[in-house]
């Protein structure tokens, strides 16, 4: 799963905003973070995280496998890029008939425990982003920023 949101006239301090999520990213315990980029890319800001799994699976397909969040950008003009893998999301069944027993297959191998399901934390995090971008552009801005 992808998303790609650009904001602009935000006047966001990027490194502020990188290392917020970043520590998102270290306080969640599933979450083992493995790599950060820094630089430049073109004249323009580039940074980026990637976390992955912490722990073994306890469904069949869907849990969360890895994750980048990337900002690429300036303060005016910037890009946060979303990527969440989910482990074995490329299988599919091939009738309609069986998403019901695979629904049962994954309560049974979890033993109805909470999974870290990429399908909910890259929702869990794509809110905490959006919620991270409007608190620095309140601190930072008071003017009429708007989000493209």
């Amino acid at each position: 799963m992808s998303k790609v949101k650009r904001y602009s006239d935000m006047n966001i301090d990027l490194k502020t905003l990188y290392k917020e999520i970043v520590k998102e990213l270290y306080s969640d315990t599933r979450l083992n973070v493995v790599e950060e980029k820094n630089g430049e890319l073109n004249g323009a800001t580039f940074m980026s995280v990637t976390a992955t799994s912490s722990s073994i699976p306890k469904t069949l397909k869907g849990s969360l496998r890895e994750l980048t969040v990337t900002i690429t950008g300036n303060k005016d003009d910037f890009l946060i890029e979303l990527h969440i893998g989910a482990r074995f999301s490329n299988i599919e069944t091939l009738d309609n008939t069986s998403s019901q027993s695979e629904d049962s297959a994954i309560l049974i191998v979890s033993g109805g425990t909470p999974e870290l399901l990429a399908t909910d934390y890259d929702m869990k995090l794509k809110n905490k982003i959006e919620e991270l971008v409007c608190t620095q552009h309140e601190r930072l801005y008071s003017g009429g920023g708007r989000v493209l």
